[in-house]
């Protein structure tokens, strides 16, 4: 798989993760467990980041009504909420902010211009209350990759805000396909897509279809999924999922 770097400007925290991190993680023989460790420190440095820079571009007025993610992180809250996410715990306090808006979706993305029209394929899951988490997996290393760091390089981890903002960010895809689900699906869907934090790419066991449709597969929907990313959009298209152009949405 070919994937393309995702470049967002203003969060520069990447950069020493990478430098420091990054090498310790080519050149040491670290245990799964260790590397899972290092890549959940890494998304809840990525997920606060973001957070915080959208509290930047907020008045105070809007500070105060803030709802969702954004409401946890102003009162302080966001280690129960990563508890919540990384080991799927439930939390009343965590789980009433969310549930202000309870409207949860799951999405597969194609870039079907990829791999000589083969091509491409990630998910993205989450709300507009609790924000987007992006999965791309594929080949490649840590090193110079730009992107949201995992133990080898492998899976592509991305959080935004806003859907807009996270299609905006993606729009290398062109079509996608949606469900809508409850949140207790998206928290199994997460769980699955941390289990590949540490994987190896294996183009006929473990490529980027494989590992996309088994995270959405994670949240109750059975998929019959190709080979070819472009082959498995088609097969869900003609099975009646709703599909869409990815970057059509932007209108």
């Amino acid at each position: 798989e070919v994937t393309t770097d995702v470049v967002v400007e203003g969060i520069a925290f990447l950069d020493a993760v990478e430098g420091v991190v990054g090498e310790a993680l080519e050149e040491a023989d670290i245990s799964e467990e260790d590397a899972l460790a290092i890549s959940q420190q890494t998304i809840k440095d990525r997920v606060t980041a973001r957070l915080n820079a959208r509290f930047a571009e907020m008045t105070p007025e809007e500070r105060e009504e803030a709802q969702g993610l954004l409401k946890l992180a102003e009162e302080g809250k966001l280690d129960e909420y990563f508890e919540s996410l990384f080991n799927n715990k439930t939390n009343e306090e965590v789980d009433s902010a969310l549930e202000s808006n309870n409207d949860y979706s799951v999405y597969y993305l194609v870039d079907s211009n990829a791999v000589y029209t083969a091509g491409h394929a990630a998910m993205i899951m989450g709300s507009e209350a609790e924000g987007w988490y992006f999965f791309s997996f594929g080949v490649g290393t840590t090193s110079g990759r730009g992107k949201f760091l995992t133990s080898n390089g492998n899976m592509e981890v991305e959080y935004y805000t806003t859907l807009r903002e996270a299609k905006l960010s993606t729009d290398r895809y062109t079509h996608s396909v949606k469900w809508d689900v409850e949140k207790t699906d998206i928290r199994s869907s997460f769980m699955a897509a941390s289990g590949h934090l540490s994987s190896y790419y294996n183009f006929f066991t473990g490529n980027c279809d494989d590992i996309a449709v088994e995270i959405i597969e994670a949240a109750g929907i059975e998929l019959d999924d190709a080979v070819r990313p472009n082959m498995s959009f088609l097969n869900f298209f003609e099975a009646g999922y709703e599909t869409a152009s990815w970057r059509s949405l932007l209108e």
